[in-house]
């Protein structure tokens, strides 16, 4: 008896500071065709990350096997982009998420745009009460 399934994690960092990590599932089931005994590349998820002093930079792009098509190898099926800018005003945050469409077209399907006033810190004492 082998193996059904497994996962294999990579991550680094270039010299600038940018991390990426994937992450890649092999599977005997392989969707759209036979089952055999050869583990198959069936999903693939890379995260980059990118950060400086303006804020910080994040894309996730998924791959899988099309079902359609499974000797053609993987092809994109969601990617996600995420910014998040500080400044003197706050934090601006704006993501955005496309999926393929019935036509295999990436489409948005979601996009999120939030600010965040900047707060300063209150300083709170706490003391125990005066003995009268």
């Amino acid at each position: 008896m082998g193996e059904v399934t497994l996962t294999v994690e990579k991550e680094s960092e270039d010299a600038s500071g940018d991390r990426r990590k994937s992450e890649e599932t092999y599977s005997i089931d392989q969707p759209g065709a036979p089952r055999d005994s050869s583990l198959h590349l069936v999903q693939r998820v890379t995260t980059t990350q990118r950060s400086n002093a303006n804020g910080q930079q994040t894309s996730k792009v998924a791959e899988q096997t099309n079902p359609g098509d499974p000797g053609a190898g993987l092809w994109v099926t969601t990617v996600s982009n995420e910014t998040v800018r500080l400044g003197p005003d706050g934090v601006r945050e704006t993501g955005t998420v496309q999926m393929r469409d019935a036509n295999g077209n990436l489409d948005v399907v979601s996009v999120d745009m939030t600010k965040a006033d900047s707060t300063h810190a209150i300083n709170v004492q706490i003391a125990a009460p005066k003995p009268k």
